[in-house]
């Protein structure tokens, strides 16, 4: 396979992935389908309590997240969390 159906295979595979992801998620959905079951609801939870992630409080207590909001913070949270050391990245635990 040439870089070039590499390339579009990949691309697939992100649109493919993009569609099973819904537009808002609950806090068990973001649990099961953004965080692959490596964060637990009660984390989740606690950082809408905290106001650490962004979401939305509907009436009745129901608590939504939007996917692209979601991925964008995740995406600083990598950010904060990494430094670059020379020519590579290191993790701050």
């Amino acid at each position: 396979m040439n870089k070039d159906n590499k390339f579009e295979q990949k691309a697939e595979e992100k649109i493919e992935v993009s569609r099973k992801i819904p537009k808002t998620m609950t806090i068990k959905e973001a649990a099961e389908i953004f965080f692959q079951g490596n964060v637990s609801e009660g984390l989740i939870y606690k950082l809408a309590r905290e106001h650490r992630i962004p979401h939305v409080k509907l009436t009745g207590g129901k608590i939504l997240l939007d996917t692209e909001v979601l991925t964008d913070w995740w995406s600083e949270e990598v950010r904060k969390s990494t430094v670059v050391v020379g020519r590579g990245l290191r993790r701050i635990d």
